[in-house]
């Protein structure tokens, strides 16, 4: 890069500030309530040390998503709602590193019920809170449920959504496991193999493509699961429309290089030969990749282009990486506010009108479940709404079970800023 020599000491403090900031995520999982992390779970967009590609827990194929049905015994069964209006429960953190990118969702949750919630009430839970007290004021009320970013929450409630027999959207949870919870439980999310595919796809479809492709991963499961789909989309691509999207020429180099520690970083970045747009998977958590953020300056690495998964698409990773030049595309569940698409458009223009803010990804991903979750209420049949063979429209696209669920890739980089202001 033509930077000054003195930039990289320059944004240093920045860069540990950041670090110190995405590093403190680990605590207040380990010291929160019981609802935060129990038996194991851990956030969903949590950047901590083991989570996987997109923020879920690593604890295998079905991540550690099993309900303990025994929890909800002690649990009243629903009693009549003594005339109030029925209600939507929207599950969010309120305080930690993922504060900002739950009020961006609180924000869009309330939007959704303006709009769609005529005769009906929003509840509001901290994500924070033990779910029986979330659940037990007004379980007579609650005819639907949304949000959960964290699966250690979403793990504790779901014996108690079972015994109010209520649906609950999930835009966040990335999990595969999170469908075979039960028929209650609604993924939104895209999972990490879908986001691996975006990604890939992605560079697939560049006008450049790559002259070699470098996957750096930790060890945990779920970070090799999204670098497997990745990797697999590069060498065996889905098609375009009814058209074979064409793989990677078979001289690109897929390289899997393991990456637990920044001396691991170190050591293969000494082996990158010349300085090209080579494409750099970053299958490792937040606070890692702004650990090793201030080895690539001086890299061979300088001009390639990294990609990411949700985990990434945070506004610490995103402003670091930005800071020193670099180029991040990362996978997120819904587009950013786009004036090319009417709806987004529509979306973006009220939600700045109302809450004076812009709207970030979350917004976008809690406005369509809680949309879904009240239009599914006023049907009187909310499971038989949300288990349509045609799917459910929202703003990022329409959801079905047996669909992928919508995926985009974002980029933020020095040259536009305003990417980042979608980051929460």
């Amino acid at each position: 890069m033509n930077r000054p020599p003195s930039a990289p000491f320059a944004a240093s403090a920045l860069l540990c500030a950041l670090a110190f900031i995405a590093a403190a995520a680990a605590a207040p999982f380990a010291a929160a309530p019981a609802v935060a992390a129990p038996s194991g779970a851990t956030a969903l967009q949590d950047t901590s040390e083991g989570m996987g590609a997109a923020g879920h827990a690593a604890a295998g194929p079905d991540l550690g998503l099993r309900v303990d049905m025994d929890a909800a015994s002690d649990f009243p069964v629903p009693a009549p709602d003594g005339g109030l209006p029925p209600a939507v429960l929207f599950v969010s953190p309120r305080t930690g590193p993922f504060a900002s990118l739950g009020r961006g969702a609180q924000l869009g949750a309330r939007l959704a019920q303006r709009r769609f919630g005529g005769g009906t009430e929003l509840i509001e839970a901290p994500e924070e809170q033990d779910a029986a007290t979330s659940l037990g004021k007004s379980p007579g009320r609650i005819r639907a449920a949304a949000g959960h970013l964290f699966e250690g929450s979403l793990v504790e409630s779901a014996p108690y959504y079972r015994r109010l027999g209520i649906p609950v959207l999930l835009p966040f949870i990335d999990s595969p496991g999170a469908a075979g919870l039960g028929p209650e439980f609604v993924p939104l999310f895209p999972s990490v193999t879908e986001q691996g595919v975006a990604l890939a796809v992605s560079i697939l479809d560049s006008r450049q493509r790559p002259p070699a492709v470098y996957i750096l991963e930790s060890g945990e499961a779920a970070l090799g699961e999204f670098a497997d789909a990745f990797e697999r989309a590069l060498r065996d691509p889905p098609p375009r429309g009814r058209q074979k999207r064409p793989a990677l020429a078979k001289g690109v180099k897929v390289e899997r290089v393991a990456a637990e520690s920044v001396q691991d970083v170190a050591e293969f970045l000494e082996t990158v030969k010349g300085n090209r747009k080579y494409a750099v998977l970053l299958a490792v958590p937040g606070p890692f990749a702004i650990r090793i953020l201030p080895l690539l300056p001086e890299s061979n690495l300088k001009s390639a282009l990294f990609y990411g998964g949700a985990a990434l698409a945070v506004r610490d990773v995103g402003a670091a990486w930005a800071s020193l030049g670099f180029t991040l595309n990362l996978c997120v569940p819904a587009k950013v506010p786009d004036p090319k698409d009417a709806q987004l458009a529509e979306f973006a223009n009220l939600y700045r009108q109302t809450f004076k803010t812009e709207p970030v990804w979350s917004s976008v991903s809690a406005y369509d479940a809680v949309k879904l979750a009240l239009l599914a209420m006023a049907t009187g049949d909310p499971m038989a709404y949300l288990s349509s063979p045609d799917g459910n429209a929202g703003i990022a696209g329409t959801y079905a079970r047996d669909r992928p669920a919508p995926a985009a890739v974002i980029q933020v980089h020095r040259q536009a800023p305003e990417s980042v202001a979608y980051l929460p």
